[in-house]
């Protein structure tokens, strides 16, 4: 496996992780919060992706801070551990339809069905069948907003800073989910109560090779690339033209500790 493991990194090219959003690399917070958004009309999508680009939290981030956060634990006390709060954006087909991007017949078909479509395939069927699904999965959405933190603080103003962004634009919160870390021995544990933790791929490239868990698989794309496995922040906002804009450059952005909440 560690040889196995060695060969995809070299192999692997060099990603920008600047362009990359930072639950790729794992998140890895106690508190999270899901929320599912139905935008009105694509002048409402443009403006509201707009706002929060810059908001937006990349592997570099994550990656960054996870190096801090490790030097500290390790430090025996001498440092204080640091805290994070993390934000990235998932849009679905029908967000990017909305948003008339181009090049959508690339994208994977399942990706482009949708879950209902396949829903035999899936074997949701008779009592799970999409009818039966519970909101927010029952409804139609265009876009998830993904909020991590260390502290259930720094999850409200998060969640605050999105909803300022969300009415100016009448942007509707379908619905959310709330995920906390699992409390007592259970601590640790991911939902099904397992600490393997073997299901989340290492990504060549991006995980070192001694990161690697026993029986962890190592993820990489086409070519040795993420092309299939990442969702880069160039996507995030589709001009009248259909033309993507990227990313605004990573010395435009501050470093996630020292980026405000607050406008």
């Amino acid at each position: 496996m560690e040889a196995a493991a060695q060969g995809a990194n070299e192999t692997a090219p060099a990603l920008e992780l600047n362009e990359i959003q930072g639950n790729i690399a794992g998140f890895n917070k106690d508190h999270q919060r899901f929320v599912f958004l139905r935008f009105p009309s694509k002048d409402a999508a443009q403006g509201f992706l707009r706002v929060t680009l810059r908001e937006i939290d990349t592997c570099d981030d994550v990656v960054r801070f996870n190096r801090s956060f490790k030097r500290a634990k390790a430090s025996g006390g001498r440092h204080p551990i640091p805290t994070a709060r993390w934000f990235n954006l998932a849009l679905t087909f029908s967000g990017l339809v909305l948003l008339e991007a181009v090049d959508l017949e690339t994208l994977p078909q399942e990706f482009r069905d949708g879950m209902k479509a396949r829903a035999e395939l899936l074997g949701d069927v008779d009592i799970n069948e999409p009818a039966r699904w519970m909101p927010p999965f029952s409804e139609e959405f265009h876009a998830i907003a993904l909020l991590a933190a260390d502290l259930p603080d720094d999850l409200e103003r998060l969640y605050k800073q999105l909803v300022r962004h969300m009415r100016p634009r009448a942007i509707v919160e379908v619905g959310r989910l709330e995920g906390q870390t699992r409390p007592g021995e259970q601590r640790g544990h991911e939902h099904f109560g397992f600490k393997d933790g073997i299901s989340q791929p290492g990504i060549a490239g991006l995980t070192a090779p001694e990161d690697l868990k026993p029986g962890q698989t190592l993820v990489a794309g086409r070519g040795g690339s993420l092309e299939n496995v990442t969702l880069q922040l160039s996507i995030c906002v589709a001009h009248g033209s259909g033309r993507i804009e990227r990313a605004p450059a990573d010395e435009d952005r501050q470093p996630a500790e020292q980026r405000s909440l607050s406008r």
